[in-house]
């Protein structure tokens, strides 16, 4: 009869020991399940935030981007009033140096022509009184030997011949007064020439350096 009992008595330990097998592995899940869940809970929370943080940034770039953009096109249309008002500037300034280089140009012809001229009359003066300057040297040269010939002769002769020799040489001193005038002159219009072209150089000078500008600008 003992050998009867035995089995069931087996039988119900190993039902239970299969059964605490098998709790302690619906145990082990259900912690696997709570850890697995806590962990996807964690990683969704911490993925929010990166969204977020992404956001806000995405939101910053954005901002910035328009600032950048107004600011851009903020500094074209200066660039275009400014590049607009220098070629009005450089229209204007080749303007007047048309009109400067006309006026000096023509000044400058009339300067030359009065040159010219006084330069003509010098010639003609100095040629009157190379001839005046000869003939003042012969009459003193021919004085020279009647006053040697006729040394005797009578005061009215003496008389006539030193009339002849001071209109003579009030002829000359006249015409050396005038030669120099001519000089002098001469000399005020070369002056006023050097002026004039002096200006005309620097007038030249401004506008290659706004031209030099222009080109960099553009």
């Amino acid at each position: 009869m003992d050998s009867n009992r035995k089995p069931p008595i087996m039988s119900r330990r190993n039902g239970l020991g299969f059964n605490m097998i098998v709790v302690v592995i619906c145990g082990f899940i259900v912690i696997f399940g709570i850890y697995s869940y806590h962990d996807l809970h964690t990683r969704l929370r911490k993925g929010e935030e990166v969204a977020e943080r992404l956001r806000q940034q995405h939101e910053s770039v954005s901002a910035q981007l328009q600032v950048v953009y107004e600011h851009k096109s903020r500094l074209d249309n200066s660039l275009k009033q400014e590049k607009r008002s220098h070629l009005k500037t450089k229209s204007d300034l080749e303007a007047e140096k048309e009109i400067l280089e006309t006026k000096y140009q023509r000044e400058k012809k009339e300067l030359l022509d009065r040159i010219t001229s006084i330069n003509q009359d010098h010639n003609l003066l100095k040629g009157r009184h190379d001839d005046l300057t000869a003939e003042h040297e012969k009459l003193q040269q021919n004085l020279q030997e009647l006053t040697d010939e006729q040394r005797k002769k009578d005061d009215q002769r003496a008389i006539e011949t030193a009339q002849v020799k001071q209109e003579a040489e009030n002829s000359v001193a006249r015409l050396r007064d005038e030669l120099a005038n001519t000089k002098r002159q001469k000399e005020e219009l070369e002056q006023q020439l050097d002026v004039l072209n002096k200006k005309l150089a620097l007038g030249n000078l401004h506008q290659n350096e706004v031209g030099t500008q222009s080109v960099a600008l553009d």
